[in-house]
């Protein structure tokens, strides 16, 4: 069942990914509406949003989670390997290898 839930919810990122693909390649107005709103929501920028979004960027960094292995155990519902991510056969050192 979890694997359906991972595999439906990869799917409409993919599906999300391709329509905003689609929109910036026809260079659509809604997309330069969502940029506009992304943009204002963020201003007027300080020092201490500054801080706070750098901060939220370093946190998404796979190399600042390398300490944290408990985040990746499959009994915590972490993913182990890149193999199960992208298809690639869990043998090929490649998959593992970040």
């Amino acid at each position: 069942m979890k694997k359906q839930q991972n595999v439906l919810m990869g799917t409409g990122c993919w599906l999300v990914f391709a329509v905003v693909l689609w929109g910036v390649w026809q260079n659509a107005g809604w997309v330069h509406r969502l940029d506009r709103f992304g943009y204002r929501l963020l201003q007027p920028t300080t020092p201490l949003r500054t801080h706070f979004f750098t901060v939220v960027t370093h946190l998404g960094d796979p190399i600042l989670l390398l300490p944290f292995p408990w985040l990746s155990s499959p009994s915590a519902g972490g993913v182990t390997s890149v193999a199960g991510d992208c298809g690639l056969p869990a043998s090929n050192p490649a998959a593992t290898a970040w």
